[in-house]
């Protein structure tokens, strides 16, 4: 048993140093909401020892960042766009010693905000997840919104974990959908749509990704990856918004499609066009030749709203920017890591012209990752080359930027939000590297060419949503090869409702930080466990009315 002096060492860690508090909200005109901290201000998992100690392994360290978010997503009423829910990982970890590819490490919980005002001013609540927030589970992954057609519901997605095995359940792991009849204020108990008797890491199911029909109010789909052993994306489908969901089943089996038993897809995710199609992307890697390794971003299309699916996936682009290093280069010290092939695409389907958008990190002409699209025209069949959409200056010092998301308001502007370094002094900061994140909009032409991106986008403004740089490596650090900051990495969010773009992204604190503190170090049997008891990242919200910008500059 542990000393009570050991007790109260813990308890003291825990109650300090609840971080500095970011700059102040600016605004842009009287409808813009500027980088609005909506996080806890304090963690709200309890900080006993029966809550921190599950979340080892044996034989691994694990970091615990108590009071940091990472990887929010956000989700607007479609009927009244001052109903605003975001949601995002709360207290994370880092399990230090190996990385595992198309995995994230567990939080303690999913912290949720809800705003009745358009984001002027939030609440905050659980679900809750976690064991000792009155939950079932030690961990969960990131998670994911939707509101439904009619917005009479919200739909939570993400991957719930035991990190330590749990006697009293069979359930360790598995996919899990929670549904909010009142705008994100209260949810239901967590519907499993499969499960693991053994839990992290080696659970199968992955990365789910939640979704709704405008067509079919009551509609409501899940996927995700699983891998046992081989990848598989697995769907799942509700038709009675969320009281009940079908047996999960296969829809795509990449090593069946490319002829490689090592191929994989993750990350899918659903969009659903004006005709009623959905269509499933996700991120692939596989052998096109024994020597020759390709990541790509693809699509597979189902006609009857999920009943059965396409076999072959449709190829939209190669991925060339699978990391961003902070000094540009591949040095594991100075590393950043974004999840570009794993995870950093995300879509948008414009209701006034069915054309469809994909936005992923690419490297251009000058070597270093940017943001790249391609635009369908054709409801998905055929896509562009890539088109750079960032702004950043190819002047700035450092001029990489990274991680983007996209959406099309009811005028067709286009919002494409990403963070970069444009703002660091020099190429190489280490320790110090300035972020920004910033929305660029751009207007529609009636063609798909021309503009320019050449994609048939023309350029219209760009919004700064940081109100000052944030700094990249005081996010929390996974250090399975050099220095892993995790402050901007896997995703933001970015949707529109009327004319509206509404955002939700990581930004960390400036400090200073309390050095982090081993709990106990007992690698064989219950393994290491360190505390970082620092807030030193937040999830920040953001809304631009796109009435001020004109459609033709």
């Amino acid at each position: 048993m542990m000393k009570r002096s050991l007790l109260f060492a813990i308890a003291t860690l825990l109650c300090s140093n609840a971080g500095a508090a970011p700059a102040k909200e600016s605004r842009r005109l009287s409808t813009d909401i500027i980088g609005k901290d909506i996080g806890y201000p304090a963690s709200p998992t309890p900080s006993g020892l029966n809550c921190i100690a599950p979340l080892t392994e044996p034989n691994l360290a694990t970091t615990l960042y108590y009071n940091a978010a990472l990887q929010p997503a956000i989700a607007v009423n479609p009927l009244n766009g001052n109903n605003v829910v975001a949601a995002w990982q709360q207290d994370c970890t880092a399990i230090n010693s190996y990385f595992i590819v198309g995995e994230n490490w567990p939080a303690m919980d999913i912290g949720i905000g809800y705003s009745s005002d358009g984001g002027a001013t939030w609440n905050r609540t659980l679900v809750p997840f976690q064991n000792c927030n009155g939950g079932f589970i030690q961990g969960v992954g990131e998670a994911s919104l939707a509101y439904s057609g009619n917005g009479k519901k919200v739909y939570l997605a993400t991957k719930c974990q035991n990190i330590s095995m749990d006697p009293n359940t069979s359930n360790q792991a598995g996919i899990t959908v929670t549904v909010s009849s009142n705008n994100g204020a209260t949810w239901s108990n967590p519907h499993w749509i499969s499960t693991s008797s053994a839990p992290f890491p080696a659970a199968p199911d992955l990365t789910p990704s939640v979704s709704t029909s405008n067509i079919n109010k009551n509609n409501a789909f899940v996927v995700y990856e699983s891998v046992n052993p081989t990848s598989v994306v697995e769907f799942s489908k509700s038709t009675d918004a969320g009281n009940s969901w079908s047996a999960h089943t296969p829809i795509y089996t990449p090593s069946l499609d490319l002829g490689d038993a090592d191929a994989r897809a993750y990350y899918p995710s659903l969009t659903e066009l004006p005709n009623g199609d959905l269509l499933c992307f996700m991120h692939r890697f596989h052998y096109a030749t024994p020597s020759d390794f390709l990541y790509d971003i693809a699509c597979i299309r189902s006609t009857d709203q999920g009943a059965t699916w396409e076999t072959h996936a449709t190829h939209i682009t190669n991925v060339n920017a699978p990391s961003t290093y902070t000094c540009g280069v591949v040095d594991s010290d100075q590393m950043c890591y974004t999840q570009a092939t794993l995870q950093g695409y995300k879509t948008a389907v414009s209701q006034i012209n069915n054309r469809l958008y994909v936005v992923f990190p690419y490297v251009f002409g000058n070597g270093l990752p940017q943001i790249g699209l391609c635009v369908s025209c054709d409801n998905g069949h055929t896509w562009s080359a890539p088109a750079q959409v960032n702004r950043t200056p190819i002047s700035a010092p450092n001029s990489q930027a990274f991680n983007a998301s996209v959406a099309v308001n009811d005028h067709g502007l286009v919002g494409v939000l990403y963070h970069d370094f444009r703002n660091s002094q020099t190429s190489c900061q280490p320790g110090n590297t300035l972020a920004d994140t910033w929305l660029a909009i751009y207007a529609t032409l009636p063609t798909c060419s021309g503009g320019s991106t050449g994609v048939g986008l023309n350029f219209v403004n760009e919004v700064r949503l940081s109100p000052t740089s944030y700094v990249m490596e005081n996010g929390p650090d996974y250090s399975y090869i050099g220095h892993y900051y995790a402050t901007n990495s896997g995703y933001n969010s970015l949707v529109a409702c009327n004319h509206n773009f509404y955002a939700a992204y990581i930004q960390s604190f400036n400090g200073p930080f309390s050095p982090p503190q081993p709990i106990f170090q007992t690698p064989p049997t219950i393994g290491t466990l360190i505390l970082d008891n620092n807030r030193r990242t937040t999830p920040v919200y953001s809304t631009v009315n796109g009435n001020q910008f004109t459609a033709n500059p």
